[in-house]
């Protein structure tokens, strides 16, 4: 690994993740030590089958010792494993100066009132199962995704009625739980939403 630290008197490189691959996200951390967890647990089962006792009938102590430092290994790996959770996903402390400096991120958007319902939806399910997670762990401070933020503001800001019957039940619905769990600036923009599709409605019958 190349030598990152300044000599005396050099200043710091302005973007510390200069030397990453361009590709690289902490998710990958995930899966990286993942796989190699299952690496050690199948070459230790292969040591698991194999003799451990020579000809003569000794112990074969040299196999033993491997067998032995490949479960401290295999022990080690599965607590950083367990811990590694919190990087699998969006990690909203990595900004990459490659490409913030390039590009400003883009706003979140949503075709419709019903995308805009279902991604909201995911994207707190996604906070509540990453913050579960982390209380059943014991992770204090851990770093969870925003992205539910965002994607509630989408709603809040909706200023066109609903598109349908099933949209317009969708906001209701939606006003109705943050009514339940406490006032949202949602509440508002997903009642408007439902009462103009209900009110084109209407006057679409009339012209009939």
């Amino acid at each position: 690994m190349p030598n990152t630290v300044p000599a005396a008197g050099e200043a710091m490189p302005k973007n510390k993740w200069a030397s990453l691959p361009e590709d690289f996200h902490p998710s990958d951390i995930v899966y990286e030590v993942s796989d190699l967890l299952k690496l050690l647990q199948a070459s230790y089962n292969i040591l698991h089958e194999m003799h451990y006792a020579h000809a003569d009938g000794s112990r074969n102590e040299e196999l033993d010792q491997v067998a032995s430092i490949q479960r401290i290994a295999i022990e080690h790996t599965k607590r950083i494993d367990a811990k590694t959770f919190v990087l699998d996903g969006p990690c909203t402390w990595f900004v990459d100066d490659r490409i913030t400096t390039e590009a400003p991120a883009a706003s979140v958007t949503a075709a419709s009132l019903t995308t805009a319902i279902l991604r909201h939806k995911a994207d707190w399910n996604l906070f509540l199962a990453m913050s579960s997670a982390a209380d059943d762990a014991g992770v204090r401070n851990a770093v969870l995704p925003t992205d539910h933020v965002r994607s509630g503001e989408v709603i809040a800001n909706w200023n066109t009625p609903a598109a349908d019957l099933g949209e317009a039940e969708m906001a209701l619905e939606l006003a109705i739980a943050d009514y339940e769990a406490g006032d949202t600036p949602r509440i508002r923009a997903m009642m408007k939403a439902a009462f103009g599709f209900l009110r084109a409605e209407r006057e679409r019958r009339a012209a009939q």
